[in-house]
Order: C-alpha cells, then sequence, then structure tokens
C-alpha cells in the first residue's frame, strides 16, 4: 500500500510538472511571436528610412532653408526632398507608437511629446504647413493620434511668423551654416 502510494504522488507531480512545462513552453512561443512581429516593424522602417536617406541624399539643408525662407523658390526636387524630410520625422513617432502597442515600453505621452516636436519643425515654416495641410488626412487614416497633435500644433502655432521660428538655434545653425537668427 506504502508504495502505491508514493507512485500516486510521484505521478500527481510529474503530471503537474508537464503542465507548468507547456505553460512555459507557451508563453515562450508567445513572446517569440511578438519579438519576430516587433522584428519585422523595425526592419520594415529600417527599409523606408534608407530609402529616404537616398532620396535626401547628403544634405536637405539648402531644401529645408529654402522652405524657411523663400518657398515660393522651391524646386521640384526640393519639394521631394522635403518630402521625405518631413516623412521621415513623422517615421519615429509612428515606430516609437508601433512599439507601444505591443508593449508598455513607451507611454503615450512621450509619444505625443514626441511628435509635437517633430511637428513644430514641419510646421514652422510656409510649406511644412502647405504640406501637412495636403497630407494630414493620410495620416489621419495611418494613425488618428498622430494626425490630431498635427492639427493641435498647426492650431497652437496659429499666425506664428514664419521664418523656422520652431528650430532650435543649434539646429539652425545646421540647417544653414550660421547661427544668426533667419
Amino acid at each position: 500500500m506504502g508504495s502505491s502510494r508514493l507512485v500516486d504522488w510521484i505521478q500527481i507531480v510529474t503530471g503537474f510538472a508537464v503542465v507548468v512545462g507547456l505553460i512555459l513552453v507557451i508563453l515562450e512561443l508567445q513572446q517569440a511571436r511578438e519579438i519576430a512581429q516587433a522584428q519585422l516593424v523595425a526592419d520594415q522602417f529600417s527599409l523606408r528610412e534608407s530609402q529616404r536617406n537616398a532620396l535626401l541624399g547628403e544634405n536637405p539643408a539648402n531644401s529645408i532653408a529654402k522652405a524657411c525662407r523663400s518657398p515660393g523658390d522651391l524646386t521640384d526636387e526640393d519639394i521631394e526632398i522635403l518630402h521625405a524630410f518631413y516623412h521621415g520625422l513623422l517615421a519615429e513617432p509612428l515606430r516609437v507608437d508601433s512599439i507601444r502597442t505591443r508593449s508598455d515600453f513607451y507611454q503615450n505621452e512621450e509619444i505625443q511629446r514626441m511628435t509635437a516636436v517633430h511637428f513644430r519643425t514641419i510646421l514652422g515654416t510656409p510649406y511644412g504647413r502647405y504640406w501637412w495641410e495636403r497630407i494630414s488626412g493620410l495620416y489621419e487614416q495611418i494613425n488618428p493620434t498622430l494626425a490630431a497633435v498635427g492639427s493641435e500644433t498647426m492650431r497652437e502655432l496659429g499666425n506664428e511668423e514664419f521664418g523656422c521660428s520652431s528650430y532650435p538655434d543649434g539646429y539652425r545653425k545646421l540647417l544653414v551654416g550660421k547661427e544668426s537668427n533667419p
């Protein structure tokens, strides 16, 4: 009788261990799937980023400076460069939001602050505002939260004087090669 009871207990413990092992395997597979999805998203953004960088060329500063100071002088090439530059600025918050939806690594408030900074860069130029008015509908379909931040930033800026006023001095120096105000 005693050995029969011992065998029963061993079978119960073994069965419990098997169930716990299966649960751990399922959790590990789920985590591996989430990691694979995140990697696919990262690869997608990396590919788009490399395509944008190829379009931007070595230095998009001249096109950005024209958008600040004389948007009427923008060439078709400048417009394509600015289009890639602006989409590139908004790709970062989109990528971060994509990560946020799969994990709790970022908080929504952090993404909104980052997005507002990028929008101030875009909307600080006359051409940037024109671009956003034309493209905002696309972003409303892709990510309504990001689009709302863009629209809110546009309202906040109101009729603020143009001339890259939203660009920090260090960034302004990078764009135009000098420290003076525009």
